[in-house]
């Protein structure tokens, strides 16, 4: 791979991120409500199920519900890159920019970054509730790593998204494709 193409494959990528970033800017509610839920989950644990659970002396019961809660909110998207994913190869969105002059893997590149972007600004407020509801890193280094490490968790989730959203052939997950490659025509035998 040259230099020339691989500056190409990152400009169409962020070409494709940037229609997915539109999207959420047309449709604030589905950020807003991916940075909500969790926060709100986040309370319900702590202030209705956080008396009911016994700390070590000293400790609070944020100390042990953050760092779980900042996993599973990772865990979560997992759902929602493969929708998209399946959702736009369902309405044909991903041959019409197939038949474009652009990088194969801008499409799929282009979904994983506007999709971590999401992430982080999930973790960003979760961190934030966290910090307001009196969770405390140990280290600034080591909330750092783990902030890291969460972003990681949730980029590799990202790409098990996308292949479940190939290999599915309709949003609602009732049919799978044979290969995730093949396109919907490829399949079907023809009339004789």
């Amino acid at each position: 791979m040259t230099a020339t193409t691989l500056r190409w494959a990152i400009v169409d990528g962020w070409t494709i991120a940037r229609r997915d970033l539109i999207h959420w800017a047309n449709q604030p509610m589905t950020v807003v409500f991916g940075v909500a839920f969790p926060i709100v989950i986040t309370l319900a644990f702590g202030y209705l199920f956080g008396g009911a659970v016994q700390v070590p002396e000293g400790a609070g019961y944020f100390a042990f519900l953050m760092p779980g809660m900042y996993g599973m909110t990772m865990l979560f998207g997992l759902s929602s890159t493969m929708i998209a994913v399946t959702t736009d190869a369902a309405k044909g969105v991903t041959d019409r920019f197939r038949s474009l002059p652009m990088a194969p893997s801008a499409v799929l590149t282009g979904r994983a970054v506007a999709d971590l972007l999401h992430s982080v600004l999930i973790l960003a407020g979760l961190l934030l509730c966290g910090l307001a509801v009196g969770w405390r890193p140990e280290t600034l280094p080591g909330a750092a790593g783990a902030v890291g490490l969460l972003l990681l968790l949730r980029f590799s989730l990202l790409w098990a998204g996308v292949y479940l959203g190939l290999r599915t052939k309709d949003p609602g997950g009732r049919r799978w494709r044979s290969r995730p490659w093949s396109s919907p025509s490829a399949s079907c035998p023809t009339p004789s």
